[in-house]
């Protein structure tokens, strides 16, 4: 039987077998299936995104067993402020999932990227079943006849053996010749916050939506389309009540390439940059080319829209770099340099570099660091020429085996000089030479009896006038209460140069297949240091409530109530938020 033939009779064998429910009796398949098997990586990469924040620093995310999760898996979550933030998912669902942060001052938005690195393994096909000692002897090949006809084809070999894949060698569906499709989600969400100071109030309701449209033109390429509608009103006894509405084209763009056939990607239109995030969103145009070895570079230039609720364009230009190395195809570790060029009408605004890189072994420590570099001249009066390290984040956490865990995160922040300071805070120039922090922080949890565990965290801060420090530390109790319950006790403090603070913490969290439930307590004391006895302290009571629904469908409905009582004044705060993902 030649290869060509011996191919199409195990294709018909498993589909006969799929047809009629019978069990394959070809143990050709058997064997490549283990082959495919041995072919699977040792590590996976799934892009997530959150849907919704649910407090007490848990989240959703849209990947779920279907695609591989189990809890306990670490989650890197990359808001587009940039740094990387380390979760671990603690629920799971066919098509979500909800995740735990390890920062507690860290709320990260819907929307905001992630990344799952999970074993190979998970993926792999099943074992092959034990083949028999003694098999059953192989059919005849039975010759063709040869009935004389001229127009007989004749077959050349295509090198397949009885060791390879069943599909070895097969045409794989190229992005162009994919049916086009789209997905995308639509979101409402309104907050609203009135408090006894005088009447002061606030509300804000928001609503907006994606849409993402696969092979729309027939060339394999991507059409993203997003905005939202703001609306916002201020009331202030001693103003006029401030409102204002505001429709924003967040995203509008284009992308063509950059698939496992094609190393060369461009992206024309309104977006946040690919190849390096931390330099924002453009209005124009972005290239970027792999290389042997998945090493990258790539380019971009346009307009940058203001940051601000109006969000024009056309006052700030940038033009900027990059180029990213990688250890080898499963990014084991990488490093990135770029740097960035900006215009504010027409003058010389910014000259940034950003450096950032991983190491993400398997056993040992697992390392994010990113670097902001701004570049002065002469021309820069408060810095003079020069440059200096404006923003540093570096977070680094050891494999445990999931009896405890530990991320170290040291952060670093200063004013950069710029020239387009009419739409930001005004800072002095004794800000911009002398203002800084620098913070050295550690979170941990240590795996108790009984589904508890000792959680807490440790920090010190510096800055241009004072030095401090922070600390908390509390038990989590899984199942306390029943099934799917959560009981979280804290006690916490901090010491700074005008306040230190006592408190503690209570949390109380429900959750069923379908609902979530959350409560929340704090007392905290406020002392004011440097005061007289009689108006030194004040206390804060804080209940916070929330629910979230994931109703099935792509659906997720969640919403809080939130009161503070501080001292004699007194703060209510509510919102919900829905959302369709489709």
């Amino acid at each position: 039987m030649t290869a060509r033939r011996a191919r199409g009779a195990a294709c018909a064998a498993m589909l006969g077998a799929a047809l009629l429910g019978a069990p394959a009796t070809a143990r050709g398949i058997e064997a490549r299936a283990a082959g495919a098997a041995r072919q699977a990586q040792d590590e996976v990469v799934v892009d997530l995104r959150v849907t919704a924040s649910l407090g007490d620093r848990r989240a959703t995310v849209d990947r779920g067993s279907a695609d591989g999760l189990e809890v306990g898996d670490a989650i890197w979550l990359t808001p587009r402020e940039g740094g990387r933030y380390r979760a671990s998912v603690v629920e799971v669902d066919e098509r979500s999932a909800v995740i735990e942060l390890s920062l507690a001052d860290f709320v990260p938005s819907p929307g905001t990227r992630g990344q799952a690195i999970l074993p190979g393994e998970r993926f792999g096909a099943p074992e092959p079943a034990p083949v028999d000692e003694d098999p059953e002897p192989e059919a005849e090949a039975v010759e063709p006849v040869d009935d004389g006809d001229s127009s007989d084809w004749s077959y050349e070999d295509d090198g397949f053996s009885q060791d390879m894949p069943l599909l070895a060698g097969a045409r794989a569906v190229r992005p162009a010749d994919r049916r086009a499709s789209f997905t995308g989600r639509y979101y409402v969400a309104a907050d609203a916050t009135a408090t006894s100071d005088e009447g002061r109030s606030e509300s804000f309701l928001r609503s907006g939506g994606r849409l993402t449209f696969d092979n729309v033109f027939g060339r394999g390429g991507t059409l993203d389309i997003g905005g939202e509608w703001d609306r916002r009103q201020f009331n202030r006894p001693e103003l006029d009540d401030i409102t204002y509405s505001q429709l924003r084209v967040e995203r509008l763009s284009y992308a063509l390439g950059g698939t496992r056939f094609e190393g060369d990607r461009m992206q024309v239109g309104r977006f946040l940059q690919t190849g390096a995030p931390e330099f924002g969103v453009v209005d124009g145009f972005e290239w970027s080319r792999r290389l042997d070895g998945s090493h990258s570079f790539g380019v971009s230039t346009g307009f940058m829209p203001e940051p601000d609720q109006d969000y024009e364009s056309g006052h700030d230009f940038e033009i900027a770099g990059w180029y990213r190395w990688v250890s080898d195809p499963t990014e084991l570790a990488s490093a990135q340099i770029g740097y960035q060029k900006t215009w504010h009408d027409g003058a010389v605004d910014r000259d940034l570099v950003v450096a950032k890189g991983h190491y993400l072994p398997r056993r040992g420590w697992t390392t994010f660091g990113t670097l902001w570099i701004d570049l002065y001249t002469s021309s820069d009066e408060a810095k003079g020429s020069g440059a200096e390290v404006t923003q540093a984040l570096l977070t680094s956490s050891p494999y445990t085996g999931r009896s405890w865990g530990l991320d170290l995160t040291y952060a670093h922040q200063r004013y950069p000089e710029l020239d387009r300071n009419e739409l930001l805070p005004p800072v002095l120039a004794t800000q911009l030479a002398d203002e800084r922090i620098h913070r050295l922080g550690g979170d941990f949890w240590v795996a108790m009896p009984v589904k508890s565990r000792l959680v807490g965290r440790l920090g010190v801060w510096e800055d241009a006038d004072d030095e401090g420090g922070d600390a908390e530390l509390g038990v989590e109790l899984e199942g306390l209460m029943g099934p799917g319950t959560r009981v979280r006790v804290l006690v916490f403090g901090s010491a700074g140069e005008f306040t230190d603070v006592t408190g503690s913490r209570t949390s109380l969290g429900v959750s069923g297949e379908s609902l979530s439930f959350d409560l929340f307590y704090e007392l905290a004391n406020y002392d004011q240091v440097g005061f007289d006895e009689n108006n030194d302290d004040f206390v804060q009571h804080r209940l916070r409530t929330s629910v979230a629904w994931r109703a099935g469908g792509g659906v997720t409905v969640s919403g809080y109530l939130d009161g503070t009582i501080f001292n004699t004044e007194r703060g209510l705060t509510a919102g919900v938020f829905a959302q369709w993902s489709f």
